[in-house]
């Protein structure tokens, strides 16, 4: 009974780690675009130099984060040198 018990305790904690990464990978990818949605919208407001090097760089985390998980690296690396 005591073994019953650990593999249904572990099924659950790992049925909710599962769980729970899809959700943080949502937020993630959710925040990584509104950076890129708010630094380009400043560089259209301003086109500044600083303004410039923001969207550039949140473009740039945004093709290297896992949102985009399905790029090969050569196509991230195509994205990042047309930055």
């Amino acid at each position: 009974m005591k073994k019953i018990s650990i593999v249904f305790v572990a099924s659950a904690l790992i049925g909710l780690a599962v769980t729970g990464c899809k959700k943080e990978k949502a937020v993630s990818c959710e925040a990584a675009i509104q950076r890129v949605v708010n630094a380009s919208t400043a560089w259209q407001s301003e086109q500044s130099v600083a303004n410039c090097n923001s969207y550039k760089s949140a473009l740039q985390d945004l093709i290297n984060s896992s949102c985009f998980s399905s790029l090969s690296q050569e196509q991230k690396s195509g994205y990042q040198e047309n930055l």
